[in-house]
């Protein structure tokens, strides 16, 4: 019996939650939803909701095809197709298989932290196109942040994590 990957099961998870949320506010958003907004939060550009819809979906199943399609190809790519620190030692025959699955779960890690900041995000852009305010408060800002922190922080101890070559017993 293969064994289920977790990672990957939480992004597929994050996904179908990101995926539904548009569809299921689709009949209580007005005919035009504001789409893009300025740095202060107001709508500066519109579009149908079909299209809305449409793009919402797309960009999300484009993430997951992009994710998932780089996490299939570490498996057949050549050692000269990775950057990693130390490469040499971290794709050696004995630990390649090893390396390979902890990029693997640290991409999934990474595309589950992007789908949570954009379903938040849509969250933030549904809700202020059916109040009819059509403008995003100061929680998108903070969500922004809080994504680059943490995603700066993830990549900082994926660094780490392979700039050092572990002391041979």
């Amino acid at each position: 019996m293969k064994k289920i990957n977790l990672n990957l099961a939480l992004l597929i998870i994050i996904s179908i939650i990101a995926i539904l949320q548009p569809i299921l506010f689709y009949n209580q958003l007005p005919e035009k939803v504001a789409s893009h907004f300025t740095a202060s939060g107001e709508a500066n550009s519109f579009m149908d909701k079909n299209s809305f819809v449409m793009f919402a979906i797309g960009v999300i199943l484009f993430l997951d095809v992009l994710f998932i399609g780089l996490s299939k190809l570490m498996n057949i790519i050549s050692d000269s197709g990775f950057n990693l620190p130390h490469k040499d030692y971290w794709l050696h025959p004995a630990r390649r298989e090893t390396t390979i699955k902890t990029l693997k779960k640290m991409l999934y890690t990474t595309s589950a932290i992007t789908l949570i900041f954009l379903t938040a995000i849509m969250r933030k852009i549904i809700e202020c196109n059916i109040d009819g305010t059509f403008h995003l408060d100061s929680a998108a800002f903070t969500y922004l942040i809080i994504y680059v922190v943490g995603l700066s922080f993830y990549i900082i101890t994926l660094f780490l994590k392979f700039s050092r070559i572990p002391k041979e017993n």
